[in-house]
C-alpha cells in the first residue's frame, strides 16, 4: 500500500492526503524497533491508520474528492458492505492493489487519456514549489514583496541596490524574454498567471479534472451538453 501511495499521483491522488509520513513512520518503527514490534497498542494504531488511509483512497478513486461532506460514501452506511468491505476483502484475500483500484475508476475516454499522460508529465515536470501570487491584491506593498520573491525563486533576481521602479521591470522583462512573450516589464494578470502556471499547479488542475470525470454517469446519454 505504501508503494502504491508513492505513485498515487499517477491516479491523480496526492500521498500527503493520506497521512503518508505517519504511515511510513509506523511501518519503520514496527520493523526496526524490537520493543514497539511487541507492543499491541502500536500494532492497533498501525492497523487503524493503514485501514483508514486505504478506505480514503478507495473513496477518492471511485467517488472523487469534490463531493460535499454529507454526500461522501464514508458517511453512507449502505456503502460499508457493498463497497468498502468488499474491496478491502479482495485486497486482503491476495488480489493485487492494481486489480482493486483500476476497476474503481471511470472508463470515460477523456479520463483514460488524461490519466495515461500523467506519468510522463510528472516524471519530466519541474517539481519546485514556487511562491503563489494572488492578484489583484489590496496590499500592493506586500504583493510587490511577494512578486520579487517569486521572480528570484525562478532565477530572475531583483537588484536590491536599485529602486523597484527600475529593478522590478528589468527582472520581469528577463522573465518575459525567457518565456518568449512581449517584454514590456509590466505587472499584469497575464504575468501573474504565467508565474503561477508551474508544474505542481498544473498537476493540481489535472487532478481536479480527473475528479470531475468521477461526477459523471458511468455511461453518458446519447446527447448531452459538454
Amino acid at each position: 500500500f505504501l508503494n502504491y501511495l508513492d505513485t498515487a499521483v499517477y491516479d491523480g491522488l496526492f500521498k500527503e492526503d493520506y497521512a503518508y509520513r505517519r504511515l511510513l513512520n509506523l511501518k519503520n518503527s514496527l520493523e526496526k524497533d524490537s520493543l514497539k514490534s511487541m507492543d499491541a497498542v502500536q500494532w492497533a494504531k498501525a492497523d487503524l491508520a493503514f485501514t483508514n488511509a486505504f478506505m480514503n483512497v478507495l473513496q477518492d478513486l471511485a467517488q472523487g474528492r469534490l463531493q460535499p461532506k454529507a454526500r461522501e460514501w464514508r458517511n453512507d452506511s449502505s456503502r460499508y458492505e457493498s463497497f468498502f468491505a468488499r474491496e478491502f476483502k479482495r485486497f486482503t484475500a491476495g488480489e493485487t492493489l492494481a486489480s482493486v483500484t483500476n476497476p474503481l475508476q471511470p472508463e470515460h475516454k477523456g479520463y483514460l487519456l488524461l490519466r495515461s499522460g500523467i506519468r510522463k508529465f510528472t516524471d519530466s515536470m519541474d517539481k519546485t514549489v514556487y511562491t503563489y501570487l494572488f492578484y489583484p491584491n489590496k496590499d500592493s506593498i506586500a504583493f510587490i514583496k511577494t512578486l520579487k520573491k517569486r521572480l528570484s525563486e525562478g532565477g530572475y533576481r531583483v537588484d536590491p541596490g536599485l529602486p523597484d521602479s527600475i529593478s522590478l521591470p528589468a527582472a520581469i522583462k528577463k522573465y518575459q524574454q525567457k518565456k518568449a512573450v512581449k517584454p514590456d516589464g509590466k505587472v499584469s494578470a497575464v504575468l501573474v498567471r504565467m508565474l503561477n502556471n508551474n508544474g505542481p499547479e498544473k498537476l493540481k488542475r489535472i487532478a481536479i479534472a480527473l475528479d470531475k470525470y468521477k461526477q459523471l454517469p458511468a455511461k453518458m446519454p446519447e446527447k448531452y451538453i459538454w
